[in-house]
């Protein structure tokens, strides 16, 4: 037991001065190379989180503009010479009202027709700057862009479109159609990237004015009114990333940015220092309390292993695995025992040898595993009517020795008829067969200075006659 406890010790210890170690070694390494590491990493890392969330974001306005792009009214509607526009206009409203986009539309490539909810709006024209978007879309390599623009239907609002070619069954090109997000609905979108990453995010056109932020921005709209910034700004529009420290407020702030080329906008980053340094203490302590925690649970833990292990262990070294009886080794110990205990006063010690009747033939006919289970399902037997203080040991094979202390032979032979009675009634499953168990045995009682290699012999002896005079049979030892 002291070496239990010793080895808990040395465990624990172990774990409380690695722990304590690495914590504060990480401490001062992290406090003096966060800044490096947020620059470098962290804040590149999150515009990468944010700018894959931001396409996950859009999936759904790419889908609706897929599904109008591949919807077979929309062709057939079309190559039928785009007549009853009305129809088309209330698909559009359909569709608007069924996944509550701002917009949606279709330019024929046909009419030129700038169909919407709210009707024909106009004819889209190379030579309106405005309507730039279209001519580019039908001529881009991918079948759609994201882009941001003035919404046609409404001149004050800007708004992400997704526009998608629409081809026939011919592989024809037929038009333009798309969904749109009204800007203004993105701003909830990076209250939450601000809230979740704990940085101001926002992002600039590339003449460095602020197009998108969260609601409690408070810096200038314009990036090169920023105080001590504008020698940042050339760098951060001229570059597709960038990081760099940088001092606002009176407090360090590391910055990130990233170009966003769908949108043809910059992601600006701005993570305070300060108060990543006071978060960084206060995990300090509370990675020193759950440090104890872990360490007591560790500790907790390692005392209920050993005390199984030290059960275990001593389960194997006394017993035998498949019966739980004793094994040889410990059953001698216990015979030892009982024999001092005899010399102090214990009026008797008897033994018995027992062997399974034709065991040898429930292995090769039914198989080793039935013989287990007939091994073992007596041994339970034998276990349930037995005294605590009895010995009961597998001695080989078949063979099973039982010690009784304070019991004449002719005590012996009551309790093994009692055990008789006990297996007559138990049997062994195999298949559809029930096997019924036998067993022959021999009694004998301790003689003065008797070991237990001739007590055994004497008992022996006995089996092998009950086995001769037709087995399921108990023989004593005639006095004398």
């Amino acid at each position: 037991m002291i070496k239990k406890y010793w080895i808990i010790f040395v465990i624990v210890s172990l774990l409380l001065g690695a722990f304590a170690t690495t914590m504060l070694t990480s401490y001062f390494v992290a406090y003096r190379a966060l800044g490096e590491e947020i620059r470098n990493n962290t804040l590149p890392l999150t515009g990468d989180n944010i700018y894959s969330e931001i396409q996950k974001d859009l999936m759904l306005s790419i889908h609706i503009s897929s599904l109008m792009a591949h919807d077979t009214f929309v062709w057939d509607w079309i190559l039928d010479g785009e007549n009853e526009p009305e129809r088309m206009i209330s698909y559009l409203s359909q569709i608007r009202e069924k996944y509550d986009t701002v917009t949606s539309f279709f330019v024929s490539d046909q009419t030129l027709n700038y169909y919407h909810p709210d009707g024909i709006l106009k004819q889209v024209s190379q030579d309106d700057p405005q309507d730039e978007w279209y001519f580019r879309s039908r001529n881009m390599v991918s079948p759609f862009e994201i882009n941001i623009d003035t919404d046609t239907a409404d001149q004050t609002r800007l708004t992400i479109f997704i526009n998608y070619k629409v081809y026939g069954y011919d592989d024809q090109l037929l038009g333009v159609t798309g969904a749109g997000l009204e800007l203004n609905q993105v701003r909830h979108i990076l209250n939450t990237y601000q809230e979740k990453y704990n940085s101001r995010v926002l992002f600039v056109n590339n003449s460095g004015i602020v197009i998108l932020h969260a609601d409690d921005f408070n810096l200038p709209g314009d990036i090169t009114r920023w105080e001590n910034f504008s020698s940042h700004t050339y760098e951060i529009l001229t570059s597709t990333e960038t990081s760099f420290r940088y001092d606002i407020e009176g407090r360090v702030n590391f910055v990130s940015t990233r170009y966003i080329p769908e949108f043809d906008l910059f992601l600006i980053i701005l993570k305070d220092n300060d108060e990543v340094y006071e978060r960084l203490l206060d995990r300090l302590k509370f990675n020193f309390i759950i440090g104890l925690l872990i360490t007591l649970i560790v500790a907790t833990v390692v005392s209920l292993v050993l005390k199984k292990y030290y059960r275990n262990l001593e389960r194997l070294v006394r017993y035998d695995v498949l019966t739980g009886a004793l094994n040889r080794s410990a059953f001698s110990l216990i015979f030892s025992h009982k024999v001092k205990e005899k010399k102090r006063g214990l009026s008797s010690l008897s033994l018995v040898l027992i062997d399974i009747d034709d065991f040898k033939s429930i292995n090769d006919y039914y198989g080793h595993q039935t013989g287990d289970e007939a091994l073992k399902a007596f041994s339970e037997t034998v276990l349930n009517l037995i005294r605590e203080v009895d010995a009961w040991c597998r001695w080989g094979g078949e063979e099973f020795v039982l010690l009784l202390g304070g019991c004449s032979a002719v005590q012996a032979e009551a309790v093994i008829e009692k055990i008789r009675q006990s297996t007559s009634k138990l049997y062994v499953q195999s298949g559809s067969h029930s096997l019924k168990l036998s067993f022959s045995a021999g009694v004998v009682e301790h003689r003065e200075g008797e070991d237990l290699e001739h007590l055994v012999e004497r008992a022996d002896k006995l089996m092998y006659q009950a086995k001769k005079q037709g087995k399921n049979l108990t023989l004593l030892e005639s006095d004398g």
